[in-house]
């Protein structure tokens, strides 16, 4: 994924990639995000399946309903020419695209970096083994899987291969394997970020140290190291200055953001959001901004305008799927607990909440009891109780 402002070549370059690999036998298309409203969902990836072959009527928007329904096409597509060497797919002004867009990016990138590790694998080459592990290489502030749902194969991949990789890559590998254990082994996740952090200090590579830090404060939003969320705020927040990298210039803004409003520090949190919009000019931007905004919520809600915050909550919801992240949904209820919690009754909640527990019984099993009670259903409530929570 190129990242560069606008008019700093990408498509240009993306295109000469394409035209050299169409000259060696590639099969190649691109497709443009649109910067009018009202195009179909997915419209890039749409004009990209009508270029590999895939009639018109099927590349429709009555055709193509979902997200999966894309990825499949695109797999189908890109698998239809056996003799050519391989497929490239170009998404061009990426930071245009629409949630069902960027849904299928990260399932096609899934998909070819699983496809990349087992060529590699089978070539024996230890070196592309590594780059195929390692190629997520831009800023997090959001989970880059749905939660809760593991990879084992890509998690023994990574571990396995922290037996022979030194230096940078060994700090890249470490942080991709950070964000896969996310939500599945959060301690073993935080060891790993603490030796990211300490392989990118002896390497000379500014970027890699703020991809460590990076990984580092994330580890912090949990509740087994959230008391080092300052500290790691403040360390990230200095690295990311020295790198000149804006990418990760806005990511530390967020995160010094959540350190401030946790310590109800609201002045500092207001002038961190500023500073964050301000340097959200690439990478993961357009999730940074939609969840940034979400302060505006808080503080409606800390000014007693429950009204006004729940349609804030609503709205930042339907931001966050409209920029794709994946557990918008996730989001949308905290927002209504966090309503419920102020009107007096979590009873409304019952069963979107008992979705959650049936899915993940330590997330929120409290609230879970708490709606129980509120809507009189003591018996159920009962056995919930006994459920660990954290």
């Amino acid at each position: 994924m190129g990242q560069r402002e606008a008019g700093g070549g990408k498509s240009t370059f993306a295109q000469t990639v394409v035209g050299r690999l169409a000259s060696r036998g590639w099969v190649g298309a691109s497709g443009h995000c649109p910067e009018v409203d009202g195009a179909p969902t997915g419209w890039a990836w749409r004009e990209m399946l009508q270029q590999l072959g895939v009639p018109p009527a099927q590349a429709s928007a009555g055709g193509l309903d979902t997200t999966f329904d894309i990825a499949r096409q695109l797999a189908d597509a890109c698998r239809a020419d056996a003799s050519a060497p391989g497929t490239v797919l170009v998404l061009d002004d990426a930071h245009r695209a629409d949630g069902a867009t960027l849904q299928v990016l990260r399932i096609e990138a899934r998909a070819r970096r699983k496809q990349a590790l087992a060529l590699s694998r089978g070539l024996g080459d230890h070196d592309l083994e590594l780059t195929a592990l390692t190629c997520w290489r831009a800023p997090v502030i959001w989970t880059i899987r749905r939660q809760r749902t593991a990879d084992a194969e890509l998690i023994t991949a990574m571990t396995d291969a922290l037996d022979h990789a030194t230096g940078v890559q060994r700090v890249y590998l470490l942080v991709c394997a950070v964000f896969e254990l996310d939500g599945i082994d959060d301690r073993l996740a935080i060891e790993l970020a603490a030796q990211a952090v300490e392989t990118a200090g002896r390497c000379d590579d500014p970027e890699a140290l703020c991809a460590a830090w990076n990984a580092r404060v994330y580890t912090a939003l949990g509740p087994d190291a959230a008391a080092d969320l300052p500290a790691f705020a403040d360390e990230f927040a200095r690295a990311a200055q020295a790198s000149g990298i804006l990418a990760y210039q806005a990511a530390a803004h967020f995160f010094s953001f959540l350190a401030r409003a946790a310590d109800t520090d609201l002045p500092g949190a207001a002038a961190e959001v500023q500073l964050g919009l301000r340097t959200a000019s690439s990478g993961r931007a357009g999730e940074l901004v939609v969840v940034l905004s979400a302060f505006s919520a808080v503080l409606e809600v800390l000014g007693g305008d429950i009204d006004r915050a729940e349609h804030e909550y609503r709205e930042l919801a339907g931001r966050l799927a409209a920029a794709g992240a994946l557990n918008a949904a996730e989001i949308g209820l905290v927002g209504e607990m966090v309503i419920g919690w102020f009107r007096g009754s979590l009873a409304h909640l019952v069963e979107p909440l008992a979705l959650v527990v049936d899915a993940a019984p330590a997330m929120v099993t409290w609230a879970y009891v708490v709606a129980l009670l509120d809507a009189g259903d003591v018996e159920r409530a009962r056995p919930s109780r006994k459920t660990p929570c954290r």
